[in-house]
């Protein structure tokens, strides 16, 4: 008994108090954690088809005398804590649930379209692409 005592005392085998391996070779490798959020900003970046780049500071595109802003289109599950998780992030989200859109929404999904005239804009369109339910988000030319 004293040895399962000392041992819930000092922690897991192998591992530090905090959790940490006590022998290097197994610690995390600092390239795969690389490669890991580079894999998932390169996901990110498959999922948002908006070049960020045409757009100035303000979320706008456009010659100097035409500035407009950007209207984004993607789908989500229809249900409310989906669509509550969008309204968190992107305060331009207004919701579909009869219309496809050009993006081709399922039946079970809403179209969501927000814009890009809005603080944080660049932030707001890569926190919905990494959501995983957001398969693809592209520009709404509401054709």
């Amino acid at each position: 008994m004293p040895m399962l005592s000392l041992g819930l005392l000092l922690g897991t085998l192998g591992q530090s108090l905090s959790g940490e391996p006590l022998n290097p070779l197994d610690a995390p490798d600092p390239a795969t954690a690389e490669a890991s959020a580079s894999a998932s900003a390169s996901a990110e970046n498959q999922v948002l088809g908006i070049d960020l780049s045409a757009l100035d500071a303000d979320g706008l595109i456009g010659p100097p005398d035409g500035k407009r802003a950007l209207s984004y289109e993607f789908c989500i599950p229809t249900g409310e804590l989906q669509t509550k998780e969008i309204k968190d992030i992107d305060p331009s989200a207004q919701f579909f649930t009869a219309s496809r859109g050009r993006i081709g929404c399922a039946p079970d999904q809403t179209l969501v379209i927000g814009h890009t005239h809005q603080l944080d804009f660049a932030s707001i369109l890569q926190q919905l692409a990494s959501l995983p339910y957001v398969e693809r988000i592209i520009e709404s030319h509401f054709e």
